[in-house]
């Protein structure tokens, strides 16, 4: 499945569907912020964008496929979602929200599956 349009072939790419009025979005973003280590392990190592399911306008890092297209495109029925991909290929998923260490554990998991590693001095 197609991810960003322009990233790197080489990047991760970390996408956040959300939707507004979403009480768990919110609080995933808020407890993210709580977390500086961890937010900037993700600022630093992924390539990546949150998505409003609901939005028609196109995005330019999906190839102006709406927001509501590529939700439909990577089967995101419930917000947050959070989708890891590489290469095209889909190497992660999380839905719904769960508490920031588990997403923690559950990023890190993801990519010593992928073969890609954490980086240290987290």
């Amino acid at each position: 499945m197609p991810g960003f349009a322009r990233a790197e072939t080489q990047a991760v790419q970390l996408i956040l569907f959300i939707q507004p009025a979403c009480p768990w979005c919110d609080k995933l973003e808020k407890d993210l912020a709580e977390h500086p280590d961890f937010k900037r392990y993700l600022e630093t190592t992924f390539v990546h964008q949150s998505v409003d399911i609901r939005s028609d306008a196109p995005l330019a890092d999906f190839a102006e496929q709406s927001g509501r297209q590529v939700a439909k495109m990577h089967r995101v029925r419930i917000t947050p979602t959070t989708i890891l991909l590489y290469q095209g290929e889909t190497i992660g998923r999380i839905p719904g929200y769960i508490e920031p260490k588990d997403y923690q554990s559950v990023i890190y998991q993801f990519m010593e599956e992928a073969g890609l590693g954490v980086k240290s001095g987290l």
